[in-house]
């Protein structure tokens, strides 16, 4: 039998069996790249006070990078009001 949740949307989530469950926390058991966290983790971990903006000179060099990339489409002012908004924009 599925058992489901009810968003606060209302949306209905169908939730893992215990099988599943289990198959998935192998998964991420088996992944070395990204450990669950411990106890200890969460002790060392600290809130970001500062957000780390680039000089001057990384920025120039990321607009320059920007530019160079053939897949970079800056839409005019009468492009961008032309564009329409799809989906539920949540």
């Amino acid at each position: 039998m599925q058992h489901t949740t009810k968003t606060r949307l209302g949306r209905r989530i169908i939730r893992p069996t215990k099988e599943e469950e289990l198959a998935i926390q192998r998964g991420i058991a088996a992944d070395p790249d990204n450990p669950e966290w411990t106890a200890a983790d969460f002790a060392k971990a600290r809130c970001l006070k500062r957000i780390k903006l680039p000089t001057p000179e990384e920025d120039t060099a990321i607009q320059r990078g920007i530019e160079a990339d053939p897949d970079t489409f800056v839409p005019t002012d009468e492009q961008f009001a032309k564009m329409r908004r799809r989906g539920k924009g949540e």
